[in-house]
């Protein structure tokens, strides 16, 4: 889970309970027991320990998150399935991206495609294609894209020394965030510039990256910050055979700002970004080299009013370009979008949140590699909404949650969201929540518009449709312990298949031909063994059953519907051995993928941190530690093999 953290100057922030404050107890035991990973410390010693622990998972559970209500509630009161990820167990997992922090979320599947790219999916849609059902966001910015409905991880590169958690709800999320939040959303939040102050410096030397970023934080005044950041990279293509072509590694950089000011009811936030990353790919069959490169930038602005009786109103407006030359497809992308949330204070018995906002997105998209074109080649699309949700309290520990948003795409016209949410507390330490909710998936443009003469024409597709039954529990069992269970029946409908022509093989079309449904089981908890030992659990099962509609064909054979495995563990261990030594691992096993076959693999990430002195530590973190290069997603003949790494971490601030 994670650790509820404030910001401050302290460049290293530790958890209560854990670190400096217990230095002097039982250093030769922690040793012992990383050693023996069995054992206990003496009666009085596990009481003090399980005091500070189950202090410290009370605080967790109290931690606010905005993505499941769109307005500030505790987790322990969020009725989702909902992880949060803290800035703390980012900078101990070790991780250099946003992709690899994502790992940490139970509820989601991350799988490697190339030194870039990732599929990130919850609850099933695997695969380089087909991982569009997962609304993604950064402080509130879509990172969606209209073209196939995903997101492009290889330009997603934040710094996250500067974010403050990351929440990952799994489950339908479309009346809130709209279209395309079928499966998950996931909300990436970074910090207040306020709160970033002074100079922060880390740098990575890798077997397989090279990593250099820094930042620095100051006052604008008596009630404003700032903060810039500038980062470079390099990454290596990891091993395996990609065909007729070679791949140089990745070079990249990103810079960016935050300002915020607020002195009393008003806050303002205004921040933005800029990237370039590229590589030469040679083919030496024709001694040629081709240079591939992505580019884009982004500026946001966002004001919120806090009124005095609880309520309270959000205005944000963003501006995204991107420039992608890749894989011979060639694509700029303009994106503007306004949007305003207006939660209302106390109404007693309930509570009100409604808003609304409109997208515009501008497209061109070249195709230099095959005949398949978009037609027509350039576009403008709009999305606009509009929704309400009412907390209605039916009784002191019983809560129902109705919400409805109103969606219309220039693609697919008007769609309706509904949701319906109950949440029991049981008690003090014990949440019951069921929930049934509609999200739908938009058509992109390569469902409406890619074309191949004589291969390909339009279909006339419409939106993917999911009715999600759901239902929960969190809470924390027994002392110095959080659980989180939660179990699904998601029923799809209009799945994309790429159905025959009549009478004919060819051309093919995509249209709305595929139906079926999936169901499974997520499972995550912390055990506080002592106060500076902590062990973490996460079980994701899925099973899926989908078929074609009645005289339905697909030349794709279901491949739509996603590669994915049906179950995948994770176990972590985080000990704070000596006040300024800590020992982190991780392992997870994830099962066979079937379309394409690909093997069930498990990983072992390693992680040992030396604070050797203030505000600067020192690093060693080994990933997929167990031997054996695997692949987690891809198939020959471009197969992406994941292989152990070595890196060595420095980070300085003050």
């Amino acid at each position: 889970m994670v650790n509820k953290t404030k910001g401050g100057p302290a460049p290293f922030p530790r958890e209560k309970g854990v670190g400096r404050g217990h230095g002097g107890r039982g250093t030769a035991l922690r040793l012992g027991l990383v050693l023996a990973l069995a054992g206990g410390a003496c009666p009085a010693a596990a009481r003090d320990a399980a005091d500070l622990a189950r202090l410290s998972l009370e605080e967790l559970t109290q931690l606010e998150v905005t993505s499941v209500a769109k307005r500030p509630q505790s987790l322990s009161q969020a009725p989702a399935a909902v992880y949060v990820i803290g800035r703390e167990d980012i900078r101990r997992s070790g991780a250099t991206t946003l992709p690899e922090a994502l790992r940490l979320a139970p509820n989601l599947h991350v799988a490697r495609l190339d030194p870039l790219n990732y599929s990130i999916t919850a609850r099933g849609f695997g695969g380089l294609e087909n991982a569009n059902k997962l609304l993604a966001m950064v402080d509130g910015r879509s990172i969606y894209t209209a073209l196939h409905s995903g997101v492009f991880w290889d330009v997603q590169n934040v710094m996250l020394e500067d974010l403050e958690r990351v929440e990952v709800v799994s489950g339908p999320g479309g009346t809130l965030w709209g279209a395309n939040a079928v499966n998950g959303v996931i909300n990436v939040i970074s910090r207040d510039s306020r709160d970033t102050q002074g100079f922060l410096a880390s740098g990575v030397l890798g077997t397989d990256q090279r990593q250099l970023s820094a930042r620095f934080g100051g006052r604008a005044g008596r009630h404003g910050g700032y903060r810039a950041y500038a980062m470079g990279f390099q990454r290596e293509r990891p091993g395996g055979s990609v065909g007729v072509l070679r791949k140089d590694d990745w070079d990249g950089a990103q810079a960016g700002f935050r300002t915020d000011w607020g002195g009393g009811d008003d806050t303002l936030t205004v921040q933005g970004d800029g990237y370039y990353s590229g590589t030469v790919v040679r083919v030496p069959a024709l001694g040629a080299s081709v240079v591939q490169e992505l580019w884009g930038g982004n500026l946001l602005g966002r004001w919120v009013r806090q009124r005095a009786d609880g309520g309270r109103l959000e205005v944000q407006g963003y501006v995204d370009l991107t420039h992608r030359d890749k894989d011979g497809t060639l694509e700029d992308v303009e994106t503007y979008d306004l949007s305003f949330t207006n939660a209302l204070g106390q109404g007693g018995w309930y509570q009100v949140v409604w808003g609304g906002g409109h997208r515009q997105i501008r497209d061109d998209f070249r195709n230099t590699f095959n005949p398949f074109v978009l037609d027509p080649r350039k576009r403008w699309l709009s999305v606009s909404n509009g929704f309400a949700q009412v907390d209605l309290e039916l009784a002191p520990d019983l809560r129902l949650t109705l919400g409805l948003k109103l969606e219309h795409s220039s693609f697919s016209g008007l769609e309706y969201l509904p949701n319906a949410r109950l949440a029991w507390q049981a008690g003090q330490d014990t949440l019951l929540w069921a929930a049934v909710s509609r999200a739908v998936r938009t058509p992109n443009r390569i469902d409406r518009e890619l074309v191949f003469p004589g291969v390909l024409v339009k279909g006339g597709m419409d939106s993917e449709s999911l009715v999600a039954v759901e239902a929960g529990y969190r809470g924390m069992p027994w002392p110095g312990a959080t659980l989180s269970l939660s179990g699904f029946l998601n029923f799809y409908d209009d799945l994309r298949a790429t159905e025959f022509g009549p009478g004919a093989p060819l051309p093919v079309a995509f249209r709305n031909g595929i139906e079926g449904r999936s169901y499974g089981l997520e499972a995550w908890g912390d055990q506080a063994v002592t106060g500076w030992w902590r062990l973490s659990a996460g079980l994701f099962l899925l099973r899926e059953d989908f078929r074609l509609k009645g005289g339905r064909l697909d030349r794709a054979n279901l491949s739509s519907t996603g590669n994915d495995p049906d179950y995948q563990v994770q176990v972590g261990s985080r000990m704070d051995l000596t006040p300024d030594l800590a020992l982190d691992l991780r392992f997870r096993a994830v099962g066979e993928l079937p379309r394409p076959k690909v093997s069930a693999y498990r990983a072992l990430d390693l992680r040992v941190g030396w604070t050797v002195a203030e505000g600067v530590e020192l690093s060693l973190t080994g990933s997929d530690l167990l031997g054996g290069n695997h692949s987690e997603m891809s198939a020959p003949p471009d197969r992406q093999y994941v292989e152990p790494q070595v890196r060595l971490g420095l980070r300085v601030g003050f």
